[in-house]
């Protein structure tokens, strides 16, 4: 006995103390943790690429063309972010709705992990760096949906965590070649993998030019020569993918498709009429009040990083979480310079047993708000206990399980991807969220369909479907067209949908 307690008593196996420092790292991360396990599953971007996971692990290959939808695609035909969906189909196999939230949940942690993390290098202040965080992740929460983008984020805190540790020395910088080879079969924001590369690489060159030299003066800074090796090396590994350096051709093509730039909310320009263009046009006052305040002057790849991150955020409301990853690690660098704090408390005047206590009850809190006990979660509302969005036709998909339809079902795109994977094959829907893959004129004539133009009829003739799902309250016009016309009936009505059929 007295030889376990000697043991006990060695500093060198004294179990670590909970600090105040521990507490104000767990707060955001907690707080992101839960905030994703609360939330339903709410994006059209979701179910279309389960469905695709499904399909490809029955067919044992990588998908050639679109089967989930009849409506015509462009050609060529990418599946892009076909890892993800693999990923996604083996995670619900695995443990259904609450483990794919669960995974969710902590990739996107991670990735607020890693920008907190670098915060805490830039400034030495964690509370700095935790409070920075906790903005970022304010800003970018409606950008946190369950969807493939999701999967870009890690990928790109990384990136930008090696890059901003090892640009000048040590191998981990050639971590990102490898890491990009990876996130290339993910998502299709990859190509901002590169872009972080260039601008590092922009912003050495910028710092190492001298007039007098020219630019012999920049292959002579050996932080330039290796970025530009790095730059080249991770190009490559771009084109570790099924479609080699034709993957650049998707993402033109996804990024510019006037479609989506005109219809999908969230590819038009970020503006102050919503919640997280608010947010984000808010973030730019403390940022730039503090560097104001500050007087010192921002390195060229710090500039060059706000310049493209709050432009790439100004362009689209999707693209505001890339500006959320990078703003905290700059905004905690100049706070803690302008107000440093006082000295850290010495480790005699700290509370651990508090708290200890503290972090026990909030690993307490992130524990019932696991997504495996969400039905009984006192802390969440009602209808955020499930695992859907109340806006799935989850009882219109059940009659028409139940019923035995077969045929074409038209529907809201953003249905879509649900009723691909509840309904398909036996009902294959007319479309679904993916813009990018359809030509124009098949959305002009979706568009026209739902508003009950005057060639309504004509063009549900000219595709056929068999069925038509509506979101009745949504699209009142069409709905009361079908119901007068000779050609459908109604069999199926809730308090969300109803369902035409074909006569």
């Amino acid at each position: 006995m007295s030889d376990t307690l000697a043991l006990a008593r060695r500093p060198g196996l004294a179990l670590p103390r909970a600090r105040l420092d521990h507490l104000w790292i767990a707060l955001p991360l907690a707080f992101v943790f839960s905030y994703l396990c609360s939330m339903p599953i709410v994006h059209s971007d979701f179910f279309y690429n389960l469905a695709n996971g499904r399909l490809m692990a029955e067919q044992r290959g990588l998908l050639t063309r679109d089967i989930l939808a009849y409506a015509p695609t462009k050609e060529p035909f990418y599946n892009q972010p076909w890892l993800t969906q693999l990923l996604y189909y083996a995670e619900f196999q695995l443990g259904g709705y609450p483990l794919v939230l669960f995974v969710h949940a902590c990739t996107v942690t991670a990735a607020f992990a890693v920008v907190l993390l670098l915060a805490r290098d830039l400034t030495g202040s964690v509370r700095w760096a935790s409070a920075a965080t906790f903005l970022a992740i304010v800003i970018a929460a409606e950008n946190l949906s369950v969807r493939p983008q999701a999967y870009s984020f890690l990928p790109f805190a990384l990136t930008l965590l090696l890059l901003s540790r090892h640009a000048e020395r040590g191998w981990r910088l050639w971590l990102i070649p490898p890491l990009m080879a990876l996130w290339v079969n993910l998502h299709g924001a990859f190509l901002l993998g590169l872009g972080l590369v260039g601008l590092f690489l922009l912003g050495a060159a910028l710092e190492a030019f001298r007039w007098p030299a020219g630019l012999s003066s920049l292959w002579q800074a050996a932080t330039v020569r290796r970025l530009a090796l790095l730059f080249l090396a991770t190009a490559l590994a771009m084109c570790a993918n099924p479609y080699g350096p034709r993957i650049v051709d998707y993402w033109l093509l996804a990024t510019g498709d006037p479609i989506a730039r005109t219809m999908d909310v969230e590819w038009l320009p970020t503006a102050v009429n919503s919640v997280i263009g608010v947010l984000f046009f808010a973030s730019w006052a403390p940022l730039l009040g503090i560097l104001t305040l500050s007087r010192q002057r921002l390195r060229w790849t710090e500039a060059l990083l706000l310049l493209a991150c709050a432009g790439f955020g100004l362009v689209a409301v999707r693209n505001v979480v890339w500006w959320a990853l990078v703003m905290p690690p700059l905004l905690a660098r100049f706070a803690a310079r302008l107000w440093p704090g006082r000295q850290r408390a010495t480790a005699g005047k700290e509370l651990p047993v508090l708290n200890a206590a503290l972090l026990a009850a909030l690993g307490l809190v992130v524990l019932v708000g696991l997504p495996w006990f969400r039905a009984s979660n006192p802390l969440l509302a009602p209808d955020l206990r499930r695992y859907l969005d109340a806006r799935h036709p989850v009882g219109a998909v059940e009659y028409l399980r139940q019923s035995g339809a077969a045929g074409r079902l038209f529907s809201r795109m953003e249905w879509g991807g649900y009723l691909e994977w509840e309904l398909w094959p036996r009902l294959v829907p007319f479309l679904d969220a993916r813009v990018e893959i359809r030509p124009e004129q098949v959305w002009r004539d979706y568009f026209a369909i739902l508003g009950a133009s005057a060639r309504w009829p004509e063009l549900l003739d000219q595709y056929h479907p068999d069925y038509v799902l509506l979101e009745y309250r949504e699209f009142p016009d069409l709905a009361r067209a079908l119901a007068a016309s000779a050609c459908w009936r109604e069999v199926y009505r809730d308090d969300l949908a109803v369902i035409y059929a074909r006569r």
